[in-house]
């Protein structure tokens, strides 16, 4: 199984138009969460980009020393989509896992001894339903954007009762759209509809360029959409527009809120590439990319919305060294100073 059928069969691909939309919105979320973390070490038979996809659609990859018969990749570590098997422990997994290669290679081995493990997320689960579920609800408001575009364009639509009233419709139309001479309509049928010998031609009311005022909401759901789908990953994206009741600051909130998955997802990987690293004598490691970095750092100085003090675990403060002095106290006024030495001769 390749990479492109593995898509297909996860993603449902069809050759229809909307779902090529939604086949194409799925693609770009796919990209934009295999952008969020960044690994070093990686030997050079395994592409950080197969991790972050394996991860992303299957929910678990398997690193092991490949012995397959591909002999580019003979007793070289590579990673593998695949699952739990034989009997679960006390917890629900496999004490087995079987690891598929693209390429149709598939082997059978024990998490801990001869492969590593390593999660997408806490509940060992894809990405997929989430993209799934935002690229159907944006392919909706794409094709609403679409239908409401063709809907608002101000091109009235004429009913003619003749096919001679429908040509001369048609011949004045076109000098018009060609700037050729005057109308001269030959119609004597259409002429007499436009002397009023008889009632005037039809419009039908299906197109109304006043409609585009609708277009505007489609626009704020798609924007709105698609920030929530980057907030849940760990970009607070603020959208195009603050609600009246909001502060900047409530806005600002939501930095705190939209890094508890990231921040779970990296916490899966790094576990196990630990276990990689103990079995096969690697020295990866995974962080966040740049975007989401720098997004986590804003994260980390949040601590008092109120405040710009840096989030600090008062668990984790150093105690002050023996023998260093303390702060030396702030030095009182003249005055104040004078009342005291006073106070106490009197004593």
């Amino acid at each position: 199984m390749n990479v492109q059928k593995l898509y297909d069969m996860i993603l449902q691909k069809s050759g229809t138009e909307k779902l090529s939309l939604a086949w194409t919105l799925k693609q770009i979320c796919i990209n934009i969460l295999a952008s969020m973390f960044t690994y070093e070490g990686l030997p050079e038979s395994i592409p950080e980009e197969y991790v972050e996809q394996f991860l992303i659609m299957n929910g678990s990859i398997a690193g092991w020393i490949y012995d397959g018969p591909d002999e580019e990749y003979q007793r070289e570590p590579i990673v593998s989509i695949g699952g739990q098997a034989n009997a679960p422990n006390v917890y629900g997994l496999g004490r087995s896992y079987i690891a598929t290669t693209q390429n149709g290679y598939v082997k059978t081995m024990t998490p801990g001894e001869d492969c590593a493990v390593i999660y997408n997320n806490s509940l060992k689960t894809s990405d997929m339903d989430i993209i799934n579920s935002f690229a159907d609800l944006l392919t909706e408001e794409i094709v609403s954007l679409k239908a409401n575009l063709l809907y608002s364009r101000n091109k009235p639509v004429f009913k003619a009762s003749t096919d001679k009233e429908r040509a001369a419709i048609v011949e004045a139309f076109n000098k018009i759209k060609n700037d050729l001479e005057p109308i001269v309509i030959t119609s004597d049928n259409i002429l007499e509809q436009l002397d009023g010998a008889a009632e005037s031609i039809k419009i039908l009311d299906i197109t109304d360029v006043n409609n585009s005022d609708k277009l505007q909401n489609i626009v704020k759901c798609i924007d709105d959409t698609f920030r929530y789908f980057f907030t849940l990953y760990g970009q607070s994206v603020q959208g195009n527009g603050k609600m009246a009741q909001q502060t900047v600051k409530e806005i600002d909130g939501s930095t705190s809120l939209s890094f508890i998955y990231p921040n779970d997802r990296l916490k899966q990987r790094q576990k196990g590439f630990e276990e990689f690293n103990r079995i096969f004598g690697t020295d990866i490691t995974v962080r966040f990319s740049d975007a989401w970095l720098t997004e986590s750092i804003k994260y980390k100085n949040e601590a008092d919305i109120d405040s710009d003090q840096l989030l600090e675990d008062p668990a984790a403060a150093e105690e002050q060294p023996e023998g260093q002095p303390e702060e030396e106290q702030e030095e009182q006024p003249e005055e104040e100073q004078e009342e005291r030495e006073e106070r106490d001769e009197n004593e």
